[in-house]
Parts: C-alpha cells; structure tokens; sequence
C-alpha cells in the first residue's frame, strides 16, 4: 500500500509541474519565443555540430562557423532573389482589384454557362474583401515597422532582439548541449531511465525526420510550381509556386491554397481559352501526386508516423492556443505527444495495473481467497 500510496504521490507532482509548466508557457509566449526558436535552431543544428567535432573543430567553432555559412547564404539569397520576389508580389497586389472585376464581368457576361456563376460568383465578393483586408492590414504592419524603425520603436527592438538574440541561444546550447542532456539524464530515476532513453530516441527520430524531410519537400514543391507556372506563362507565377511550396508545411493547404488562387488569375488571363486554364488544374494535379506517391514515402516514410490530419490539428491547434510560438512548437509537441500516446497505450494492452489504470487486488484475492466472496479478483 505504501509504495502504491507514493506513485500515486509522484503522479500527482508530475501533473502539478505539467500544469505550472503550461500555464507559464501561455503567460509568457511571446518572450519564449526566441529561446524555443534559438533551441529548435540547436537541435536542428547539432548532428551537423558533432560531424564537424569530429574533424577536431570545437563546438563554439563548429556553431560559429555554420551560423556564418547561413548568414552568407541567406544574404546572397535576398540580395539576389529578393528584390524579384517583392517586385512581382507587388504586381500582384495591384493587379488583384482588376483581376477581380475580370472574373465578376465574366461570371455575369457568360449567359451560356450559369454554373460559372455559381462556382465562382458567389465567393468572389468574399475572396475580394478578405484579399483587401490582408492586403491593407500588411501594409499597415509594414508602415508600422518602418515608421518604428525610423523613430526606435518598440517593433524594431523586438525585430531586432529576435535576429540577435536567437543565435546567441542556439550557440550556447549548442556548446552546452552535452552538459544539458547529461542534466537531464541525472533527473531521471535509474528505474526509468531505460524507457525514458528508449521513448527519447524514438521523438527525436519522429521530429528529426518530420522537419528535414518536411522542409525538403517544400522546397522542391516550390521549385516545381514556380518553374511550371512560369513556363505556360501565368502571371505572378513565380509568387504563387513560391507561396504554394512554402504553404505545403501543411499538408494540402499550399495544394489548395495555390490551386483556388493560380485558376482565379489564370481565368481572368486566359479566359475564354479553355485548354490554356486548364493547363493550371494538371500541374498542381502532377505536384501533389509527386508529393504523395514519391517524395513523401522516400523523404518521410513510414517511420515518421505523423499523419497529415494530426499534423494540421497540432498546427492549429497550437497556433490558436499561443500564436506564433504555437506554431513553432507545435510539430515537435504533436510528435512527442504520438509516442507516448503510443507508449501509454501499449503498456495498458500487455499490464493495465502496470500502467497505472487499474486498481490493484485487495490483500488476500490475488488467488480467488479473502474478501469473503470465494471467486478471482476483478480488478476495475
């Protein structure tokens, strides 16, 4: 009784932790922001940091060397790359009010094909003041900044605190990250430190594999639709195949996303040549059935085990619940939360009084005898 009286105590302690650990979390999002991000950039970081230890550079070495190498390449990238991607997200932006009277004029000019206005002309009106709100509410967040950057506004600090101080944190867990996981090492019983180790193993492969090869499928997304769209032509073709691969960081919705948006412009484009719109619907056909049926099994597998739909729930879900830091965790707590879901439900199947979730036998039943009653022990 007594050692079932002190787990029972230990569970409780570990709900109350859990309980103050989420309520701080919520309170405090938004400056944990940059040390979760300078974290994750840690731990995406470091095996690349042990194969450069190997070699003989330090760890300090190897981080700083790394950081370097981004900060070139992400230099080279908005120098080179930058000034035409706003460019032609600019176009579109003042090109959007009259694709949408194209597309209104072709919806109530078009007796022959009444459907068009009822698949496009309904959500115009929605789709066309939902574009204005998004497009004056950016410009205002970027008047905003700018206007606080000249004066020294808070929303430059923040800016600026964020791209500073997120590579300090990476780089001292980076250095110190042998010395964190040994800490926390010494936190674990040795009883559990087996499962704790096994369950470890198994996260860190889940996320490990979920963000690289999640990532290196939106990147070649976006690559694939911004080369095809340019190719037959589209305006802001470029833009939309950019967004569309960046968008597909969740499942489907850069699909979706990019296909409503590339078959608006190509209508008000094209109309009335049917074969030249049409050209719009099998490319992004084609890209998705790329992504499910080879890059997805070869770049996630099945060893990943995070399903498109708990991937999309733990992205809103999170976001809703802490914004922009949920959004950053949300991927690795919804992997965490698989496998110890996974583990917990095991572990009831093979010993329910193992796990927690049965109440023991009174003293004297385990064999049928005691408790006056003269038959087995069921446990509830």
């Amino acid at each position: 009784m007594a050692g079932r009286a002190s787990r029972m105590v230990q569970k409780h302690v570990w709900l109350v932790l859990l309980a103050v650990l989420v309520v701080s979390a919520t309170v405090l999002r938004e400056a944990l922001l940059p040390f979760v991000a300078g974290a994750a950039v840690a731990y995406v970081l470091n095996p690349l940091v042990i194969r450069l230890e190997q070699l003989g550079v330090s760890r300090l070495g190897a981080a700083l060397g790394i950081f370097t190498v981004i900060g070139v390449i992400m230099v080279g990238l908005v120098v080179g790359a930058g000034p035409v991607v706003v460019e032609e997200l600019s176009y579109l932006v003042e090109r959007a009010p009259s694709y949408f009277r194209q597309l209104q004029a072709l919806t109530t000019a078009d007796q022959d094909r009444p459907w068009l206005a009822r698949v496009i002309g309904d959500g115009l009106g929605q789709a066309e003041q939902a574009f204005s709100e998004f497009s004056s509410a950016a410009v205002s967040s970027v008047e905003s900044f700018l206007g606080s950057a000249w004066s020294g506004g808070e929303e430059l600090i923040s800016a600026l605190s964020v791209l500073i101080v997120v590579p300090i944190v990476a780089a001292y867990f980076i250095k110190d990250w042998d010395r964190i996981t040994t800490f926390l090492d010494r936190c674990v019983p040795d009883a559990h430190k087996e499962t704790v180790h096994t369950l470890a193993r198994e996260i860190n492969d889940k996320i490990s594999g979920f963000m690289v090869g999640q990532a290196t499928l939106c990147l070649v997304l976006a690559a694939f639709y911004a080369i095809a769209l340019s190719l037959i032509g589209l305006n802001h073709g470029l833009i939309v195949g950019i967004g569309t691969g960046l968008l597909s960081f969740v499942p489907y919705l850069g699909f979706l996303t990019g296909l409503v948006v590339a078959t608006l412009i190509g209508l008000a484009q094209y109309w009335p040549d049917w074969p030249l719109v049409l050209q719009i619907p099998v490319i992004f056909l084609v890209g998705q059935t790329i992504a499910d049926y080879v890059l997805s099994p070869y770049l996630l597998g099945r060893r990943v085990e995070l399903g498109p739909v708990w991937v999309m729930f733990s992205l809103f879900a999170f976001g809703k619940l802490f914004g922009l830091f949920g959004l950053v965790v949300a991927v690795p707590l919804a992997a965490a939360i698989g496998v110890i879901f996974r583990f917990l439900t095991k572990m009831y199947l093979e010993d329910p009084e193992a796990a927690g979730l049965t109440s023991a036998p009174a003293p004297g039943t385990e064999n049928g005898t005691g408790g006056g009653a003269g038959t087995g022990g069921l446990t509830l």
